[in-house]
């Protein structure tokens, strides 16, 4: 919906301030990074990186001047111009397909579960290399993943959702720490839960225990059972805990 290739079923969608929902998708100044990459088998790497600019006319010198920055300064694809998309490897194809994002110079950068494709070392590694690159454009970016470590480590802001409904918004560590019901909390890491009967604010009694929820472990998150968060529970109100493993084995 944010590129324009869904139209929203209701509410809006605004790009800073300019409301975007009757724009056509090629009229949205934004850019997408797929999943499958999307290359051109039949055009080289520099081809594949000014595909996007060829449409848009620019000049020979205008296209080398941006298509040269892009692919040589910031995806490391020096040397590889003139390769083939078939000679290059997994890592090197998704660079190539970053670079044709960027290079058009959106308003938001969009990725559909990039790295899903590739192994886990070299997934970790374009982690580190999109969230720099990112930061160093500083160009607004939404990147979709069901990898919690990828969302953990990449992003400011985090939007969980649940069968298309949105169970938290908030920043990775908030996400983490406090989550505001069990879906967000499985979601976000490993832990135990635990159901228990409140007695106090930060107290919750579990079989014949009485656990002070800051002394459970690094995630101290207690929330009602199923749904909202609270800080304060009622006494005598049901209870969920989510602790990390090891500490909760401690305290039991």
């Amino acid at each position: 919906m944010i590129a324009g290739f869904e139209d929203p079923t209701r509410g809006d969608i605004y790009f800073g301030q300019q409301r975007v929902n009757d724009v056509a998708p090629n009229q949205r100044n934004a850019a997408m990074v797929f999943q499958s990459y999307a290359l051109f088998p039949h055009l080289d790497v520099l081809e594949n990186v000014a595909f996007g600019l060829r449409l848009q006319r620019l000049s020979t010198a205008q296209l080398k001047e941006r298509v040269g920055r892009v692919v040589l300064s910031l995806v490391g694809l020096e040397g590889l111009e003139r390769r083939a998309t078939s000679q290059l490897s997994g890592g090197q194809q998704q660079r190539v397909a970053l670079a044709r994002a960027i290079v058009m110079e959106p308003s938001i950068l969009l990725f559909d579960e990039p790295l899903s494709n590739l192994d886990a070392k070299l997934r970790e590694q374009m982690r580190i290399e999109i969230r720099q690159l990112q930061q160093r454009l500083g160009t607004t970016s939404v990147y979709v993943t069901h990898d919690q470590g990828e969302a953990m480590s990449m992003s400011d802001r985090i939007v969980v959702m649940n069968q298309g409904r949105v169970e938290q918004v908030g920043p990775p560590l908030e996400i983490y720490a406090r989550p505001r019901n069990r879906f967000v909390a499985d979601f976000s890491g490993k832990g135990n839960f635990l159901v228990g009967e409140a007695v106090g604010p930060g107290r919750v009694r579990v079989l014949d225990r009485v656990l002070a929820v800051d002394d459970l472990a690094l995630r101290p998150s207690i929330f009602p059972c199923p749904v909202e968060t609270s800080s304060d529970p009622l006494a005598g109100a049901r209870q969920a805990i989510v602790t990390e493993p090891p500490l909760a084995q401690a305290n039991l």
